[in-house]
């Protein structure tokens, strides 16, 4: 799961994939800028390989990188830990 956190106000934006590697997130980036096409975006990423790869952003999306190991300056994942808690241990039909 990819999802972005626009912490002043809390608009947000999440999808669901299948794997975490740079097409993804290509992909989730695309689809973001779909929806804010007028907007420049900052966008907060912690170091995976994922999020490195060269096609990612574009004029409109900026990628801010965060210091190596230091996951908690990243908003997101406060969330995503609490988002665990809920669906620790469930079993979905679809």
């Amino acid at each position: 799961d990819f999802g972005v956190v626009e912490s002043k106000i809390g608009d947000s934006f999440f999808d669901e994939f299948s794997y975490l590697d740079t097409p993804c997130v290509e992909k989730f980036l695309e689809l973001f800028y779909q929806k804010y096409p007028a907007k420049i975006l900052i966008i907060q990423l912690d170091n995976r390989g994922d999020h490195l790869g060269n096609n990612l952003g574009n004029n409109n999306i900026i990628l801010l990188f965060q210091p190596p190991y230091f996951p908690e300056f990243n908003p997101i994942e406060r969330l995503w830990k609490d988002v665990k808690k809920i669906w620790k241990n469930r079993v979905f039909n679809s």
